[in-house]
C-alpha cells in the first residue's frame, strides 16, 4: 500500500506560502508526514528500474531516428528528425495534462474536488503503454544481419570517437551544459512565496511552453535547415537570456509581480529554445555512422546528461554564501532580494559563459562530413 504523502492535507501547500515554519500550529504539524522522504525509498528504487527500461528505449528509438534521417537528401535532411520530435513533444503535453489536471487537487495543493492517486495514475500509464508493444512489433521493420564482430565494432567505434568531429562535439556538449545548466537555488522559493504561482498555472504554462518548443522545432524544419548552427544558437540563447533575466528582476524587486507575468514570457520563449534544441540534434546525424548509430546518439546523449549533475554542484557551492532560504524568500526584504539578484547575475553570467565553447561545434552539416 503506497504511504502516506509528506503534505497529508487540503490546504496545506497553500498555507505554507504564507506561514513561515516557526508559525506553524499543532493543528498543521500534525497533518505532516515527516517520515513520508524515509519512507519513499522503495518507490524511488521501483521507478529507477522504470527509467532504466524507458531509457533503453528511447536510445533504440532514437538510433532509428538517425537512420531514417541519414537517408534524407543533405538539402532536406532534418526534416524527419523535426517530425518525429514534434510529435514525441506533443505526447509530453498529454503526460503533463494528465498529471497537472488529475493531481489539481485539494491533497496535492490545488482547487480540484477531484484527483487521481498515485497508483491509480500508474495505471493508467500502463495501460496507454500497453499499445505500443504490438506497435513496436508490427510497424518497425528491421532487416535481419549477422552479428557485428565486437572486436571489429569497438576498433571502428574507437576509431570514430577519435575523430575532430567527434570529440569536439562531445566536448562542447558536455563543457557548455556544465555552464548553461547552472540555475539558482531561490528560483522555486521566488515562484511560491513571491509570485504565488497556483499548481493549475503552472500546469498549463508548461503545457504552453512545450506547444511552442514544438512550433520551434517546425519553424526549423521549414526554413532553418541551412541557417549557421553557431549563430542559431547564440541568437535563440540571447533572446532566452534577455526575456528571462528582465522579468526575473522585475518580480525580484516587487516592480509587478503577476503569475502570468511571471509564467507569460518565459513561455514565448520556448520557441527559440525549441530551435536551439533541435538544431543541436542535427549535428549527431551527421556524426553517427552505419550500424553505430544507437552507440553514437546514446554517448553524445548521455555526455550531455552528464554535464547535469555537475552543474547541479555548482549552482548548490555557488549559491550556498547567498543562503536562500524559503524563510528568507518569504521575508522579502532588502537583503535577501539582493542575494537573490547576486545569484541571478552569476547564472546568467554562466549562460553566457557557456557560448565560449561554441568554437567547437562544426557551423553546418558539410562542416561535421
Amino acid at each position: 500500500m503506497l504511504q502516506q504523502s509528506y503534505s497529508m492535507t487540503s490546504g496545506i501547500q497553500r498555507l505554507t506560502t504564507v506561514l513561515r515554519t516557526a508559525n506553524y500550529t499543532p493543528e498543521i504539524e500534525a497533518r505532516i508526514n515527516y517520515d513520508a522522504p524515509s519512507e519513499g525509498a522503495k518507490y524511488v528504487m521501483l521507478m529507477f528500474f522504470a527509467a532504466v527500461g524507458y531509457v533503453m528505449s528511447d536510445v533504440c528509438a532514437d538510433s532509428i531516428t538517425v537512420e531514417l534521417a541519414q537517408r534524407e537528401p543533405l538539402a532536406r535532411r532534418g526534416t524527419t528528425q523535426s517530425v518525429i520530435y514534434t510529435v514525441r513533444t506533443a505526447m509530453v503535453i498529454v503526460g503533463e495534462f494528465l498529471t497537472g489536471f488529475f493531481f489539481n487537487g485539494e491533497d496535492y495543493g490545488g482547487t480540484f474536488d477531484l484527483s487521481l492517486s498515485f497508483p491509480q495514475l500508474m495505471i493508467i500509464v500502463a495501460v496507454l503503454t500497453i499499445p505500443v508493444f504490438p506497435m513496436t512489433w508490427f510497424f518497425i521493420k528491421e532487416e535481419k544481419k549477422e552479428a557485428a564482430n565486437f572486436k571489429e565494432y569497438i576498433s571502428s567505434f574507437w576509431d570514430l570517437l577519435c575523430s575532430r568531429a567527434v570529440h569536439q562535439v562531445i566536448a562542447y556538449n558536455f563543457f557548455s551544459n556544465i555552464f548553461a545548466d547552472i540555475t539558482y537555488t531561490g528560483s522555486s522559493p521566488v515562484q511560491d512565496h513571491m509570485v504565488g504561482v497556483t499548481p493549475i498555472n503552472s500546469t498549463l504554462s508548461d503545457i504552453l511552453s512545450n506547444l511552442l518548443f514544438a512550433v520551434g522545432i517546425m519553424v526549423t524544419s521549414k526554413w532553418g535547415l541551412h541557417w549557421n548552427w553557431r549563430w542559431m544558437i547564440v541568437i535563440t540563447g540571447a533572446v532566452v537570456i534577455i526575456v528571462d533575466c528582465t522579468i526575473t528582476m522585475i518580480v525580484v524587486w516587487d516592480v509587478f509581480r503577476n503569475q502570468w507575468f511571471w509564467l507569460g514570457p518565459p513561455i514565448a520563449v520556448q520557441l527559440p529554445a525549441g530551435v536551439g534544441w533541435i538544431i543541436s540534434t542535427f549535428m549527431t546525424v551527421e556524426l553517427a555512422g552505419l550500424g553505430n548509430e544507437a552507440a553514437v546518439y546514446g554517448l553524445i546523449t548521455t555526455v550531455t546528461n552528464v554535464a547535469s549533475p555537475f552543474a547541479s554542484a555548482l549552482t548548490l557551492v555557488i549559491d550556498a554564501p547567498f543562503n536562500s532560504t524559503n524563510t528568507r524568500v518569504q521575508e522579502d526584504d532588502y537583503s535577501i532580494r539582493m542575494d537573490l539578484t547576486y545569484t541571478i547575475i552569476i547564472m546568467y553570467a554562466m549562460t553566457v559563459f557557456a557560448r565560449v565553447f561554441l568554437f567547437l561545434l562544426p557551423k553546418q552539416k558539410e562542416d561535421t562530413q
